[in-house]
């Protein structure tokens, strides 16, 4: 009623915002019956995880050895020491992330007649696997300064939320070499060599069949 709040959001709509993700993969299996009463499964999954490329370059990367060296942005002259951006030496590309080729997923099980007679068997199995994560990770670096620029503001009047912040109001934002990064705007940072999410699965069973119609797994 006072026009007074608490917490004031304001950043600019992720309306141009396209990803792209390439996936490629193989793989070999096989089945070998080691013994009459042993049978082995094994295989291998290639998947190399190649970064999402963002149509407007929106990812940075903050090294705290160029924060302390001063070393700044050749892409945005106004971005605070520290930061680098797509087109900078040594950013990779539009992903921000570095290829990771070598990555190799194993497969191996097993089952077993343990009596010969086709009742008792014990299978066995174990899987180590990648996970990508989807796009949604990606959302408040799209909102970062030097392409949304989400600002928060605190305790401030509706009548005029700006006038005592630094610069003025930073909206329209300023596209280009000349963008502008505001006080107290949202800012994410992404390491180079992120690791893919994996995960390891395994199982133990045993099944005995009971009579002539009844199973105990």
């Amino acid at each position: 009623m006072l026009g007074r709040v608490s917490t004031l959001v304001m950043g600019t709509p992720n309306d141009k915002l396209v990803l792209t993700q390439n996936l490629v993969a193989g793989y070999a299996t096989d089945t070998w019956k080691a013994k009459p009463r042993l049978t082995v499964n094994y295989g291998i999954r290639w998947e190399p995880f190649i970064g999402k490329t963002m149509s407007e370059g929106s990812v940075t990367s903050f090294d705290e050895n160029r924060f302390h060296q001063g070393i700044k942005s050749t892409v945005f002259k106004n971005a605070p020491a520290g930061w680098y951006y797509p087109g900078d030496p040594g950013f990779p590309g539009k992903s921000g992330i570095n290829k990771r080729w070598p990555q190799f997923a194993p497969r191996l099980g097993f089952a077993w007649d343990v009596r010969g007679d086709g009742k008792t068997s014990v299978r066995a199995s174990y899987a180590y696997s990648y996970n990508f994560v989807n796009a949604q990770w990606r959302e408040d670096t799209t909102g970062s300064a030097p392409w949304g620029n989400r600002t928060s503001l605190q305790s401030v009047s509706l009548e005029d939320p700006w006038k005592d912040f630094p610069g003025g109001i930073p909206f329209p934002l300023v596209s280009g070499t000349d963008a502008r990064f505001s006080a107290y705007s949202n800012m994410q940072s992404m390491r180079f060599d992120i690791h893919t999410p994996t995960s390891s699965a395994w199982n133990l069973g045993l099944q005995r069949q009971i009579a002539s119609d009844w199973l105990l797994s």
